[in-house]
């Protein structure tokens, strides 16, 4: 997650952030690199081939924000998990898996209006 104040710059002076950065190639011919002063890490993943995919997020009235995502190996799915954090990003409830629950591209999260729930669309 990328720390950022309300006009989207990231929050370089906040202690629970720090500088990554990466390399890609774009459409497959030019090489480029980039890096972000301001990254929050939420998972602290047993290995580090493990990787969140098809987050989603969701404001949830008080209970705060909900993010759902799927995690995989390199090369396979490996389950489904939940991390609630606060309006400023940090951890409320560590890291939870569900049973049964995949997550498509397409896939929409709604919050119940007066309740603590959410719905996920199947995509």
């Amino acid at each position: 997650m990328i720390k950022t104040d309300k006009e989207g710059n990231p929050m370089e002076t906040d202690t629970s952030v720090s500088e990554e950065g990466g390399e890609w190639y774009n459409c497959g011919t030019e090489f480029n690199t980039f890096t972000n002063p301001a990254v929050m890490w939420l998972t602290d993943f047993e290995t580090s081939e493990d990787n969140a995919t098809r987050l989603k997020n969701i404001k949830v009235g008080d209970f705060g924000i909900l993010i759902l995502f799927e995690v995989w190996s390199s090369i396979e799915y490996k389950y489904t998990a939940y991390i609630r954090v606060d309006e400023n990003g940090n951890a409320e409830h560590e890291l939870t898996k569900i049973c049964d629950l995949r997550l498509s591209r397409t896939s929409e999260v709604f919050h119940i209006e007066g309740t603590n729930q959410v719905h996920v669309t199947s995509g």
